[in-house]
């Protein structure tokens, strides 16, 4: 059995563990971000970040707009859409990870909530 076989089957006991519905799919979700980051971001992750901040320096909100882009750019990331990735910028930046302003990252909704929000004028139009 390959490596990559090996560590899905044990990130698919894992989540079966944790009562996480879709174990299967967490997995390979799981298995192919660490792919990319490894590809496209030289293994390490905080590099989503620091090459943001090359690319843009000193302006926050360009910087937040090029992470927000990368995290949701569509089949990149498997299995992240905008309100895992709106989750994972505000935690990352809640624990004083990264330091982005989060004022132009869409609120982390339910994408049916979300349609009514954007209809009624509530929040921004997603992209």
């Amino acid at each position: 059995m390959s490596d990559v076989n090996k560590l899905q089957k044990e990130l698919e006991e894992a989540l079966g563990k944790s009562g996480h519905r879709m174990k299967i799919e967490g997995a390979k979700a799981i298995i192919k971000a660490v792919n990319v980051i490894g590809k496209d971001y030289n293994h390490n992750i905080h590099n989503i970040y620091n090459y943001a901040f090359q690319k843009y320096g000193n302006n926050e909100n360009k910087v937040a707009e090029e992470i927000w882009a990368n995290l949701t750019q569509r089949k990149k990331f498997f299995w992240m859409g905008e309100k895992k990735a709106a989750i994972f910028l505000r935690d990352i930046v809640g624990f004083d990870v990264w330091n982005i302003p989060l004022n132009s990252i869409p609120p982390p909704i339910d994408v049916r909530v979300r349609r009514v929000l954007e209809r009624l004028q509530l929040v921004k139009k997603s992209q």
